[in-house]
């Protein structure tokens, strides 16, 4: 299964989603990485544009309905934009008895001049959201009651100490090694759900010649009824009596 994510910030509390693929237990996840950060954030109106969406089922509104319910505390909500007819028929269903439904539009621009934006403007580009990662716990120095085994050597004149480095080089470095720590865990991410997709298509097969199989013994047995029924037949008609009457007259 497929789902792309990509994130478009159109204010400080307005943010839009754009999805393509399919939205199921599989890639659910995947939509939970991006939702999860914004909760916390001063977002307060989500839209997610479901044009490109081609399957969603009671998992992906389940995760939806629960970041509507969240952006609720905040005077926010989810709204869905562009979605299909199955998709608002199931939308409609689960959130029927809510007492604040998430809200459907038919379009993206009705759903911006409901969240109080104006349609009109340049919305910026679209990115990729990546998900969260814990911080690593940071390597405990060696005790110094532990002594080494290797024989001291000969003693290293001391080096002047590195200049300290600027902020925006620490930055820097700070946010290419949180790229490369997020592309890891997105290709293990990646892995995982080829995987499922993988376990998925070999039991569809199975099933698939189940089915085969069953309807071949079917036919048979459809095709040993009928022959046992024109035999019978046959045999009924062999030896029935004859109609009285039906002889000649000398």
């Amino acid at each position: 299964m497929f789902l792309s994510v990509r994130l478009t910030t159109v204010s400080a509390t307005v943010v839009v989603l754009h999805l393509t693929g399919e939205l199921d237990s599989t890639t659910a996840p995947v939509l939970a990485a991006t939702l999860e950060p914004l909760i916390e954030s001063p977002v307060e109106q989500v839209i997610v544009g479901a044009g490109d969406l081609w399957f969603c089922d009671l998992t992906g509104i389940d995760r939806l309905a629960a970041t509507h319910r969240a952006l609720r505390v905040k005077g926010g909500g989810l709204a869905v934009a562009e979605a299909g007819s199955s998709l608002c028929r199931l939308i409609e269903l689960v959130t029927e008895h809510s007492r604040a439904p998430m809200r459907v539009y038919a379009t993206l621009e009705e759903a911006l001049t409901a969240a109080g934006v104006n349609p009109g403007d340049p919305l910026p580009p679209a990115r990729r959201h990546l998900p969260r990662l814990r911080r690593l716990p940071r390597a405990q120095p060696a005790r110094a009651g532990k002594h080494s085994r290797r024989r001291p050597g000969p003693a290293l004149p001391e080096l002047p100490a590195p200049p300290p480095a600027s902020a925006a080089e620490s930055g820097t470095n700070l946010t290419l090694v949180s790229a490369i720590a997020r592309a890891h865990a997105l290709r293990e991410q990646a892995a995982t759900q080829v995987e499922a997709l993988k376990q998925r298509t070999h039991r569809y097969n199975q099933v698939r010649l189940t089915m085969l199989e069953t309807r071949a013994r079917c036919l048979a047995a459809v095709t040993t009824m009928r022959a046992n029924r024109a035999r019978a037949a046959l045999t009924l008609s062999a030896s029935a009596p004859p109609v009285p009457g039906s002889g000649h007259l000398g």
